[in-house]
């Protein structure tokens, strides 16, 4: 589905004026998905809706409308002047009174659910004042919280929550799901949400959204027959002192289903599947050498980086960087002057796959700064390298190196153990050597998968649950939605 911005929502809306769309008729659609939304949490009582001097508010006005319509009892708070007056404001003022905001602080404890529509995508600060009593009051309630598109108090693009916010049950996010409801910690302000659609053209849509991947499964394979047909892979990784690196990297590869899977270590050459070609021992006076042996049809792509240190990774990611065909950096590859050589790449571009620390770095930023706005870092790492990034954390980001971009709804909290990155890592080289042709939406694809196997390994094994488990469970990870491979 569709993800957008503040600033893409914003440009969405005026290119739907200008095409002449009426801004009542999408309220109206917007207040009929939200009361629907209010009726199936099947509750008794009144219903109070919080509205907001802009088009948020004027949603919640069009759901008071509709909630009314189906006879239930509905009390409007409205924050301050309602600025230009609209159709769907003057339809409710007609019939019904509007209660200042700053009254339901004493009558929060009466409702059955609670509608927030007071910012949507318009907070550029954090709550203060009666927003900010309203909000707290609604948090303390025993109530059903519904959002209208984004929590307020929540910053639509980003992760970082600037301060207190409205914690929905429930949230109907409108004509496009918001960056925030696919990044921790602000997604968890959302509650269960779902994404409405308002009957937005399509040419109204700015063309700088980007992609929300909710999918399970992992990239379809069209390919068929011999091996090499399902795609071969390089994998260059472990040293001594990181072993299990090199392995676990191939097992995702293997798990994923590439056709051939070589790799080339520092570390033992042991504990590897009998289908792996090698593994070749990389000669340690001169690693490229090693690698200069193997046919150009067994690497279509390329994993360099995990369990290699820095000086170890970039001759080897010189000599790749020459080659055709996917380039996927991890782990040791993920310093300044190993990026500036894989930058030199012709052809296909490279994929980074940093966490926030190491994005941090290659910033010159904080790793708090990251967290906070991992959208925003994946862009500048791909403004500045003009590559693709896999930003890790919990709420994965990934941007190709045209810009487009996707966000992947995080797995469970223990994948954030020792090798998981390393399975990640093998599971998106194999996904590109598969399935090369549109590499973002495969590469955001095999992010989620690996995300849906840690959920099926988590559920088996808890929180115990090992890196190897997560790999072993991909196979199963890729039928959850129906994909066929």
């Amino acid at each position: 589905m569709y993800t957008m911005t503040a600033e893409h929502v914003k440009a969405t809306d005026t290119e739907a004026a200008r095409l002449g769309v009426s801004t009542d008729v999408l309220m109206h659609r917007a207040g009929e998905a939200i009361a629907a939304a209010a009726l199936a949490e099947n509750t008794t009582g009144p219903i109070a809706i919080l509205c907001g001097p802009g088009n948020n508010g004027g949603d919640g006005f069009a759901a008071a409308l509709r909630l009314h319509a189906y006879g239930r009892e509905v009390d409007v708070y409205a924050a301050g002047p309602q600025g230009e007056p609209d159709a769907v404001r003057a339809e409710w003022k007609e019939r019904h009174d509007v209660l200042p905001l700053a009254t339901f602080e004493d009558r929060a404890g009466r409702y059955a659910v609670v509608i927030d529509a007071l910012l949507g995508v318009g907070l550029s600060r954090p709550l203060e004042g009666v927003l900010l009593h309203a909000v707290r009051a609604a948090n303390q309630a025993s109530t059903v919280r519904l959002a209208v598109d984004v929590p307020s108090g929540v910053d639509a693009d980003r992760a970082a929550v600037p301060g207190e916010a409205f914690q929905a049950d429930v949230t109907v996010q409108l004509d496009a799901c918001k960056p925030a409801s696919a990044l921790e910690p602000a997604r968890s302000r959302y509650g269960r949400w779902s994404c409405a659609d308002i009957g937005m053209p399509a040419a109204a849509r700015d063309p700088r959204s980007g992609r929300l991947e909710r999918s399970s499964g992992l990239p379809p394979d069209r390919r068929t027959g011999h091996k090499y047909r399902r795609g071969t892979l390089l994998i260059v990784a472990g040293s001594v002192g990181y072993p299990g690196a090199a392995r676990l990297a191939a097992l995702g590869a293997h798990r994923r289903g590439v056709g051939l899977l070589s790799v080339a270590t520092y570390a033992s050459t042991a504990g590897y599947e009998p289908a792996t070609v090698g593994p070749l021992p990389l000669d340690v006076t001169d690693p490229p050498s090693t690698l200069q042996t193997l046919p150009a049809k067994q690497r279509q792509a390329v994993l360099v980086g995990p369990g290699l240190t820095p000086q170890d990774a970039q001759p080897l990611v010189e000599m790749a960087a020459t080659w055709d065909g996917a380039l996927v950096l991890d782990a040791g590859a993920l310093e300044g002057p190993t990026l500036d050589a894989g930058a030199r790449k012709s052809g296909a571009r490279p994929w980074i796959t940093p966490h926030a620390g190491e994005a941090a770095r290659l910033l010159n930023t904080s790793a708090t700064e990251v967290a906070g706005d991992p959208l925003g870092a994946a862009q500048a790492l791909r403004e500045r390298w003009q590559v693709g990034v896999i930003l890790k954390g919990p709420g994965t980001v990934v941007v190709d190196p045209d810009g487009a971009w996707w966000l992947i709804e995080p797995g469970p909290p223990a994948l954030a153990r020792g090798g998981s990155g390393d399975v990640l890592a093998g599971t998106i080289a194999a996904s590109l050597a598969i399935a090369p042709q549109s590499p973002g939406a495969t590469v955001a694809r095999a992010v989620r998968a690996h995300a849906a196997a840690g959920v099926l390994a988590f559920g088996e094994h808890g929180a115990g649950m090992t890196a190897s488990d997560v790999a072993q469970a991909l196979p199963h990870a890729k039928s959850l939605d129906g994909v066929r491979w």
